[in-house]
């Protein structure tokens, strides 16, 4: 029969196509010649109602396209299903889909205590299924001592004030010059942000809350 030979062929040729869309998605003009934001769409699941809407490419994990990022998150939808920590989906999409501060000069990344909790919580659950909390989510990768995204515990504003989420914790390094620089990029940014929170209330008369929050500066 005839038929068996035609279902290998159309196979075949449906596993070589999906192959060569990757591939051609790999050189195409998505792949960004330097760092930019861009929106993050409704199917990178693992952010959906994430508390930011830009992210920025490439992303930690080196992902170059929206596409990217998207294929290589499809196998962490379950461990976001565990429900194993608050703070996994932060986690996660700290890295999939970095906050995008386009004045910044790098990559805002997660802090250590942000994996840690996350790892401490999901490290088990993961075992029980057979799986070693990966190397690539190694905590020893990420510091406390920079600007970097913290758990959401550490990061609720004082009660009584009107921000709903405040994700970014910054430590400045010892260095006066360092400080300074770091805290004009970040001035800047905020204002930035504080323009497109007013441009969107308006737009949409919704309420839309974003928060960024800062440790003390602390004396040499």
């Amino acid at each position: 029969m005839m038929i068996f030979p035609v279902l290998f062929l159309l196979l075949a040729f449906s596993v070589t196509n999906g192959y060569l869309e990757d591939s051609w998605a790999m050189f195409s003009s998505e792949r960004p010649a330097g760092p930019k934001c861009v929106d993050i769409p409704s199917n990178l699941s693992i952010c959906n109602g994430i508390e930011y809407t830009q992210m920025r490419l490439p992303n930690i994990l080196e992902h170059e396209t929206v596409s990217e990022a998207i294929h290589a998150s499809k196998d962490w939808e379950s461990l976001l299903r565990l429900n194993c920590h608050p703070d996994t989906q932060r986690f996660l999409c700290s890295l999939f889909a970095p906050v995008c501060l386009m004045q910044m000069d790098r990559l805002i990344l997660p802090c250590k205590s942000l994996c840690m909790v996350v790892k401490q919580g999901c490290e088990n659950r993961m075992a029980n299924y057979g799986f070693p909390w990966p190397e690539m989510l190694s905590c020893d990768k990420f510091e406390d001592d920079d600007m970097c995204i913290k758990p959401m515990q550490e990061a609720k504003p004082p009660a009584g004030q009107s921000l709903s989420l405040v994700f970014v914790y910054f430590r400045p390094k010892k260095s006066g010059l360092e400080r300074e620089m770091d805290m004009n990029r970040i001035m800047v940014a905020l204002s930035v942000y504080i323009q497109k929170i007013r441009e969107k209330r308006e737009e949409n008369d919704s309420s839309f809350w974003f928060g960024i929050c800062f440790d003390a500066l602390k004396n040499n």
